[in-house]
C-alpha cells in the first residue's frame, strides 16, 4: 500500500502510517473568504482547483506504471483516477447543494461534478444502506445503486457509476 495526499494530510499520514511509502500530489490551496460566501469564494478558485485536478491525474498516471499499483482508492480528490487500473472514488457528496441564491446553477455543477465522477470505475458513498446519514447529498437520481460485498463496508452504499 502507498500513500498520496498533500498538505497537513500528507503530514498526518506520514505520522500514523510512517512504515508506508508516500506521494506528494499538488494541492487544491483553497482559500475560504471572511467576507463572502463559501459558493462565490470557490467559484472564483474554479480554475486553479480544475489546473490542480489535470496536475494530480498526470501524477497518478506516471505513479500507476511505475509503483506498479494494482488499483487506486480517492478520497474525494477528482484527479486520483487511472486509465490502467480500476480506481474507486470514495464521497458523501454525489449532489452538490447550493445556496438558495444559485439554486438554479445546481443542475449545471451537478452535472459536471457527476462527469469528474464518471472518470473513476466506480463510487463508494459511506452511509447506511438506505442514506439516512448524507440524505440529498447522495440522492441517487437514476444511477445504479448496489451494496458493497466487503465486510466493513456492507452496511454501506456503493454507487457504480461504470466499470472498466
Amino acid at each position: 500500500m502507498q500513500i498520496a495526499s498533500s498538505g497537513r494530510a500528507l503530514i498526518l499520514l506520514k505520522q500514523e502510517f510512517s512504515a508506508l511509502k508516500f506521494h506528494e500530489l499538488a494541492s487544491y490551496d483553497a482559500h475560504y473568504s471572511k467576507v463572502f460566501p463559501l459558493a462565490f469564494s470557490l467559484f472564483f478558485q474554479l480554475p486553479k482547483f480544475f489546473d490542480r485536478i489535470r496536475k494530480e491525474h498526470s501524477q497518478i498516471e506516471h505513479i500507476v506504471p511505475e509503483e506498479k499499483i494494482d488499483f487506486v482508492i480517492s478520497d474525494n480528490r477528482y484527479g486520483c483516477w487511472s486509465t490502467q487500473v480500476p480506481s474507486i472514488f470514495i464521497t458523501h457528496q454525489v449532489n452538490i447543494l447550493m445556496p438558495d441564491l444559485l439554486r438554479w446553477v445546481e443542475p449545471l455543477v451537478n452535472y459536471f461534478n457527476r462527469q469528474q465522477i464518471k472518470k473513476f470505475s466506480c463510487c463508494w458513498v459511506p452511509d447506511e444502506l438506505h442514506g439516512k446519514i448524507t440524505g440529498k447529498l447522495t440522492a441517487s437520481q437514476g444511477l445504479m445503486i448496489g451494496t458493497s460485498g466487503s465486510a466493513s463496508l456492507s452496511s454501506s452504499r456503493l454507487f457504480a457509476f461504470r466499470h472498466r
